[in-house]
C-alpha cells in the first residue's frame, strides 16, 4: 500500500522547515517494509487541480495529514479536494487532530484521527486497510462509525461546539479520557508510547527537499533529541499534549541518548554538505547533567556544528551553560513571554520572578551565547499597563533577538478553556481561513482591551527588537541597519521601511525592508582608509509567488554609483533557489573620507510594488574585500565561516541603537 502524507507550511512567513515527524513515519513505514511512503509538502496554499496533480502522480491507497491549529485553514480544503475526486481513506495527525478530534472528524473529507505517537499507528492502519479488518485495534486512532463505510459520517449528535461551530474542524473533545460516542466513533486502544526513543529507526530526512530546505534556511538542519515537556504552561499546546499521551506509566519527557543524536546528526552532515548549523527542536533542551556532559563530549568531536535550542529561563544555571557552551550551543532561545510578573505567575504558569528573568539572559550571555526572547501580548487578563512592562523588560534585557506574537487559544489549553468559558473568542463573521496566525490580530476579545491596542503593542514590541537586533550584531564599520535612525528615508506613499530578523538563509538573520522606489541617505559616513562594502541585496522568501524581475539596486557615494546591480527575482531564473546574492563593493578611492551614501531601489512599471525588497546586513567593512571569497555558496564545505569579514574593527560607538521606521 502507497501512503501519501501531506504537510503545509503556508502558514509562515519563515523559510521552508522539514516536518520532523514525518521523518519518523517515513522511518517506520520503511522499517516494517510492507508499505511505501511518499511525502508533499505545500509551501503555498495549492488549488484543487494543483492537489490532484500530485494525487494522480503518486496514486496512494492512503493519505495523511498533520495540522497545527493555525494550519487547519489550509489543510481542511486539501483534504477537501482530495476527496471530492478520490475514495481514499484520509487520517489527520498532529496536535489539532489530538485536541479537537471531534472536530476534525467533523470534516466530511476526513476519516480517521490519530492521538498520540504515531509510528505505530500508521502501519497499523495501512495492514488493516489492505486486509481488510476491523479498525478498533489499531492504536491511538479514532475512526468514524456509521453504516459500515468508511467514508459515513456520523449524524452529528452531541458535538462539543465552540463560537466558530459553523466552521469544520475546530469542535474540541479536551482531554484524552474525555469518552467519545460510541454510537458515532471506533476508538482503538491507546498504546504506550516508546520509553526508550532509541528503540525508534532513524528519522529519515531522504523524501523531503533538504537540498531546498536548506539553501533557503541558510544551512539550519532541525532534528530533537526528546519528546515531550515537563512544565505546564497554560498557554502552550505542548505540555498538555505530552502529558495527555505519555501512557500509564509513561514519562512525560522522553530522550534519544546522547551518542544516538550525535551519530544522527554526524551522518546527516556527512549526507547534506550544506549543513551549517544544527537547530534542536526539544521543548526544553536542558537534560540531565549526565546526558549533558556525555553530549559535550562526543558531539564536539563527531559533528561540530554550531546548535541553536532552547531553554526555559529557570533552567540557565551556570552549570547546565557551561556543558551547553561546551557541547557547541551558540543561539539560546528563552520564553520571556510577559514582563509583568502578576500575568507571568497566574495566568501563565510562569513562576519567575523579574529579577531572576534578567539573570538567565545574562547568564548566558556570560557563556558565549547569543539569546532570542521570546515575547507574547494580549494574554488574557492584560492591559495596557501590563503590556507596557512587557515592552520595558525587553528594553532592559536587551536579547541579541526578539520575536513577538500575539495570544491565541489553542485548544486542549486551561487558557483556552479559560477563554470559552468567559465567551472572549470572538471571530468576525467575514473571515473565510480562521483561526489564521498569531503575528496579525488577537482573536480574543477581551474585555478590557480593543483588538488595535493589542495589535499596536504587538507592533511595539516588534520595533523594539528591530532596534536592538542590529546593533548586538557583528558588524564592520558602518552597518546601515544599527544607523537607520540617521538615515533621511524617502518611501512611496503608504510603504514602509523596517527591520526585520528573519531566517537564517538571510545573512546574520537580519535585514532592512524597503519598497521600490524607496532613497535612504546617510549623511556624514566616516570610511575607513581601505574601504570596502558588503551589499547584499534580496527577496524575502515568503514573496517568491510575487516575485519580478528587473529590480534595480544601486548604492552612490557623493552622488557617484560606487555600485549597481539589476537583478531578475522569478523563479526560472534562479535555478538554484536562492533569493539573494552577496556582492563586494570596492570603495579604496573614497578611502579616509566622509561622505554621503544613497542606498536606492527601483524595479520596472509594470512590477508589483510591495514590502518584499530588501538589504540584508549590507554595511561598510574596513578591509580590501575578495569578490571570490565574498560570494556565496555551499561549495566552501559545512564547516567555512560564512561571514569572515564581520572579523573586522566594530564601530566605534558599540552603543549606537537603530530606530525601525514604521508607518
Amino acid at each position: 500500500m502507497k501512503i501519501l502524507l501531506i504537510w503545509t507550511d503556508c502558514t509562515t512567513n519563515e523559510c521552508p522547515r522539514p516536518h520532523l515527524g514525518f521523518t519518523y513515519l517515513v522511518a517506520a513505514i520503511r522499517r516494517q517494509g510492507r508499505h511505501e511512503a511518499a511525502v508533499q509538502i505545500f509551501w503555498k496554499k495549492p488549488t484543487r487541480q494543483e492537489v490532484w496533480e500530485v494525487m494522480e502522480r503518486e496514486k496512494p491507497a492512503l493519505v495523511g495529514a498533520t495540522s497545527m491549529t493555525s494550519q487547519w485553514p489550509v489543510v481542511y480544503p486539501i483534504l477537501t479536494a482530495v476527496r471530492q475526486k478520490y475514495r481514499v481513506p484520509v487520517v489527520v495527525g498532529g496536535i489539532h487532530a489530538a485536541f479537537a478530534t471531534e472536530g476534525v472528524l467533523s470534516c466530511p473529507a476526513v476519516d480517521m484521527v490519530c492521538r498520540g505517537d504515531g509510528e505505530e499507528t500508521i502501519c497499523s492502519l495501512a495492514d488493516a486497510l489492505e486486509e481488510g479488518r476491523p479498525l478498533d485495534q489499531v492504536p491511538n486512532l479514532v475512526s468514524k462509525r456509521g453504516d459500515g463505510s468508511l467514508y459515513t459520517r456520523p449524524g452529528g449528535a452531541g458535538l462539543t461546539r465552540l463560537p466558530w461551530a459553523d466552521r469544520p474542524g475546530y469542535a474540541t473533545l479536551g482531554p484524552l479520557e474525555r469518552d467519545l460516542d460510541a454510537d458515532h466513533y471506533v476508538v482503538g486502544p491507546v498504546h504506550q508510547p516508546a520509553q526508550n526513543l532509541d528503540d525508534l529507526p532513524w528519522a529519515d530526512y531522504s523524501l523531503l527537499p533538504m537540498d531546498h530546505i536548506l539553501l533557503r534556511n541558510g544551512g539550519d538542519f532541525y532534528h530533537a533529541s526528546a519528546r515531550g515537556c515537563p512544565f505546564t504552561c497554560t498557554y502552550c499546546c505542548s505540555p498538555m499534549y505530552a502529558h495527555e499521551f505519555k501512557g500509564d506509566n509513561g514519562k512525560v519527557v522522553r530522550r534519544l541518548s546522547p551518542d544516538r543524536i550525535t551519530a544522527e546528526l554526524k551522518a546527516a552532515a556527512e549526507r547534506y554538505p550544506d549543513m551549517r548549523r544544527v537547530t534542536l527542536l526539544d521543548d526544553v533542551f536542558a537534560p540531565p547533567l549526565p546526558w549533558l556532559e556525555r553530549f559535550a563530549e562526543v558531539y564536539p568531536r563527531e559533528v561540530g556544528l554550531p546548535i541553536n535550542a532552547m531553554l526555559r529561563p529557570e533552567s540557565a544555571r551556570p552549570d547546565l551553560l557551561r556543558l551547553l557552551r561546551k557541547a557547541g550551543v551558540e543561539d539560546v532561545m528563552l520564553g520571556l513571554e510577559a514582563g509583568n510578573e502578576q500575568i507571568r505567575r497566574d495566568v501563565l504558569r510562569r513562576n519567575l520572578s523579574n529579577e531572576r528573568m534578567i539573570k538567565a539572559f545574562q547568564l548566558c550571555r556570560e557563556h558565549g551565547m547569543r539569546t532570542l526572547a521570546y515575547v507574547m501580548v494580549g494574554v488574557p487578563g492584560e492591559t495596557e499597563a501590563t503590556m507596557n512592562d512587557t515592552y520595558e523588560m525587553v528594553k532592559l534585557i536587551e536579547p541579541d533577538y526578539v520575536t513577538a506574537s500575539i495570544f491565541f487559544p489553542f485548544p486542549g489549553t486551561p487558557l483556552y478553556t479559560e477563554c470559552e468559558k468567559n465567551g472572549w473568542i470572538e471571530l468576525d463573521a467575514a473571515d473565510e481561513d480562521i483561526p489564521g496566525d498569531y503575528y496579525e490580530r488577537s482573536w480574543v476579545n477581551h474585555p478590557n482591551l480593543t483588538r488595535d491596542q493589542v495589535r499596536r503593542a504587538f507592533q511595539r514590541v516588534l520595533a523594539l527588537g528591530a532596534s536592538i537586533t542590529p546593533r548586538r550584531l557583528p558588524r564592520g564599520a558602518y552597518d546601515f541597519l544599527a544607523h537607520l535612525g540617521d538615515a533621511k528615508v524617502t518611501v512611496p506613499d503608504g510603504a514602509r521601511v523596517y527591520i526585520s530578523s528573519v531566517a537564517a538563509s538571510y545573512p546574520e538573520g537580519c535585514w532592512l525592508f524597503a519598497p521600490a522606489g524607496s532613497r535612504l541617505v546617510y549623511e556624514n559616513v566616516r570610511l575607513p582608509e581601505r574601504a570596502g562594502a558588503e551589499i547584499v541585496p534580496g527577496l524575502q522568501a515568503a514573496l517568491d509567488e510575487f516575485a519580478p524581475s528587473g529590480v534595480r539596486y544601486q548604492m552612490k557615494v557623493d552622488g557617484d554609483v560606487a555600485w549597481e546591480k539589476t537583478l531578475d527575482f522569478r523563479a526560472e531564473a534562479r535555478p538554484d533557489g536562492r533569493c539573494w546574492e552577496e556582492h563586494a563593493v570596492d570603495l579604496s578611492r573614497h578611502g579616509g573620507r566622509t561622505v554621503t551614501v544613497e542606498l536606492a531601489i527601483d524595479v520596472p512599471a509594470d512590477a508589483p510594488n510591495h514590502l518584499g525588497l530588501g538589504w540584508g546586513r549590507s554595511q561598510i567593512v574596513d578591509t580590501a574585500l575578495d569578490p571570490v571569497r565574498r560570494e556565496f555558496s555551499s561549495k566552501g564545505g559545512r564547516r567555512a565561516r560564512r561571514h569572515p569579514v564581520f572579523r573586522s574593527r566594530p564601530l566605534a560607538d558599540p552603543t549606537q541603537t537603530a530606530k525601525a521606521v514604521f508607518a
